[in-house]
């Protein structure tokens, strides 16, 4: 089987600035490609290749340059009696999900999982649609946010994990 893990983009994995999310992603990727061919997608710094084999795992990088453009004009043009958290929009990491999207497509999936970012869901699935996705929430993005905005987000996930049950 081929299993993905879509890191956030704002983490390297490894790397000099991993953040939480990302070290478990390392650690249950290590585990899995003992039994299955295991991608870690994760943002590119500098020292590390865009695409490399180690720890037997392929690690395919992007860089969010152009995202965080983005983010940066997007916080500017927002005005302060806008509900939706900055997180939840459609200029949250755009280009570096439909990247990993369309990289995912070359590779051929079997599962995709995902942290936090449901925004990747629709693009994803819309490109892969065989893969089997797994969303897993580490935070509560998804009850801070209207339903109308999560669930037609959420109806491309096969899965969909908390760390609590709340």
């Amino acid at each position: 089987m081929k299993v993905a893990f879509v890191n956030q983009p704002w983490n390297s994995c490894p790397g000099p600035d991993p953040g939480s999310i990302a070290i478990w992603t390392h650690q249950v990727a290590r585990r899995l490609a003992d039994r299955h061919d295991v991608i870690v997608y994760a943002k590119v710094t500098r020292g590390q290749l865009r695409h490399e084999r180690h720890d037997r795992l392929c690690f395919r990088r992007f860089s969010i340059r152009y995202d965080q453009k983005l983010l940066c004009l997007v916080k500017k043009l927002r005005r302060s009696e806008t509900t939706t958290p900055a997180f939840a929009g459609p200029g949250f990491y755009p280009w570096y999900g439909l990247r990993v999207a369309l990289d995912l497509r070359k590779q051929k999936c079997d599962i995709v999982h995902i942290h936090n970012l449901s925004q990747f869901l629709p693009v994803i699935k819309l490109l892969n649609p065989g893969a089997r996705i797994v969303l897993h929430m580490h935070c509560e993005w998804l009850t801070q946010l209207p339903l109308e905005l999560v669930q037609p987000r959420i109806r491309n996930a096969s899965l969909i994990l908390g760390v609590s049950d709340y």
